[in-house]
């Protein structure tokens, strides 16, 4: 009896828990069926748009500080002593809240603090999570409803000769007009700017483009970069693509990197890796590196100097339309084309400054004083059998009667000798060198008084053709 007892109770429990289970879905399913209704209701409703903006005056002599996240900013210039800050808001149905109020709601706030205006504008918060401050749509009481691709513009208008600190972080900033000093520090964004005296740029993993630049210091990793035109530039770059149109002066520290100039007044610095293309130069280049490209398209009839000192790079320098230059090339294992004629550079060039100054190093090293040295007492040199007779120990020192003397001529004839042995030895080494004319050589076209190439390179092709 009890065996039976006992499936009959676990069905009756069964049922029990299948029956309750049942009735919640129901009820979930209720609850979801009204949610989705009153996000239908809400999807129905009519989207307003409505422009924000706030006014307050700038005394002389204040910066602007802004801080943005996630927000694409606009600043403009205008002749008037304030900054303003506009922008749109989206929201539905109806709404009664101030433009204060509703920048309280976008995240964005400004204060003026010690010498400068700070504005700073952050990501909104709504019940998908964080979001770009771009996208957002709100409810007419200003919480955030959801997240919409819609672009919204925070607009900062500026007095013209502003200067302006940036950091910006995965957005984007446009400047238009002239400022006066731009600093940036940005991360993963979109920089665009007009008219720059002066430029102090830290970024990495941007697409940066500047229409013109009159002094500028960048540091960049992992971007791109476009320059329209600029006047002085010392930029330290890494992983970067860097495209400039004209520079008047460009200062380089460059690894792995690709840049394309069309036309550079002087250039000068290091590059290690990746590629230097230049479409003219109008007087001077000054690099050195290793394992980097460097591609000049077109000399300019004022250009003066090339002067490079390189490892494993291909060297392109096209001189055939040049009438006047001079060509100096040292280094080993190189391959070079060019339609001059080559004059291996003279041993006498580079002999060791002993061939030059042989009396006075042998003199220093080799010579013995003069005077001998005190003969030891006699408890300690050992006295000869035969006083009258004369010992010789080695070729330069003999004991005789007890005396000791030191033989300088013949010490100093053996160091003149190892000396010239040395100098010999360095002599046939050079003039091996010497004899491969792609390796050490002068050329001269024309009477030479133009364009001078001083290249130093190793295992490098270079085409003059």
């Amino acid at each position: 009896m009890k065996y039976f007892i006992i499936p009959v109770f676990i069905l009756a429990l069964h049922i029990t828990g299948y029956a309750q289970e049942k009735e919640g879905k129901g009820r979930l399913t209720t609850k979801d069926s009204a949610l989705a209704a009153e996000r239908k209701k809400q999807a129905t409703e009519p989207e307003n748009e409505k422009t924000i903006s706030v006014e307050t005056d700038l005394e002389n002599g204040l910066d602007l500080l802004l801080e943005s996240d996630r927000r694409t900013v606009e600043i403009k210039t205008w002749d008037k002593p304030k900054v303003k800050i506009s922008t749109t808001v989206v929201y539905r149905g109806e709404s009664s809240l101030s433009d204060e109020a509703w920048f309280e709601k976008l995240n964005i706030s400004w204060k003026k603090f010690g010498g400068s205006f700070r504005i700073i504008s952050k990501s909104i918060v709504s019940f998908e999570g964080y979001g770009s401050g771009n996208f957002a749509v709100f409810e007419g009481d200003g919480k955030a409803a959801r997240l919409v691709n819609k672009k919204r513009i925070l607009t900062i208008y500026v007095p013209q000769q502003l200067k302006v600190e940036a950091d910006i972080r995965n957005g984007e900033l446009s400047l238009s007009g002239k400022v006066a000093s731009l600093k940036l520090v940005s991360s993963n964004a979109n920089i665009s700017a007009g008219d720059v005296d002066r430029l102090i740029m830290r970024s990495q993993h941007d697409n940066v483009s500047l229409l013109s630049v009159k002094d500028g210091e960048i540091e960049i990793n992992n971007s791109r970069v476009s320059i329209k035109n600029a006047d002085e530039l010392d930029i330290d770059s890494k992983y970067t693509n860097i495209e400039i149109l004209t520079v008047n002066k460009a200062t380089i520290r460059s690894s792995n990197d690709e840049y394309d100039i069309d036309n550079a007044r002087t250039v000068r610095g290091r590059k290690n890796y990746g590629t230097l293309r230049i479409g003219t130069l109008l007087n001077s280049i000054d690099m050195e590196g290793a394992n980097a490209d460097i591609k000049i398209r077109h000399f300019d009839a004022g250009a003066t100097l090339v002067k490079l000192n390189n490892k494993y790079a291909d060297l392109r320098l096209p001189a055939s339309d040049i009438k006047n230059y001079s060509v100096k090339m040292e280094g080993s294992y190189n391959n070079v084309y060019a339609s001059f004629e080559k004059t291996p550079l003279p041993v006498s060039d580079t002999l060791p400054s002993t061939a030059k100054n042989k009396p006075a190093r042998s003199a220093t090293i080799g010579a013995v004083p003069p005077t001998p040295p005190t003969p030891p007492t006699p408890a300690v040199a050992p006295t000869p059998p035969n006083p009258a007779t004369t010992y010789y120990y080695t070729d330069s020192v003999t004991v005789s009667n007890g005396n000791v003397n030191i033989n300088t001529e013949w010490v100093n004839e053996k160091v003149e000798r190892a000396l010239k042995t040395a100098e010999q030895v360095q002599v046939r080494s050079l003039s091996v060198r010497r004899n491969d004319s792609n390796t050490n050589f002068t050329a001269k076209v024309g009477d030479g008084s133009g364009l001078r190439f001083e290249l130093r390179c190793t295992y490098c092709t270079v085409d003059f053709k």
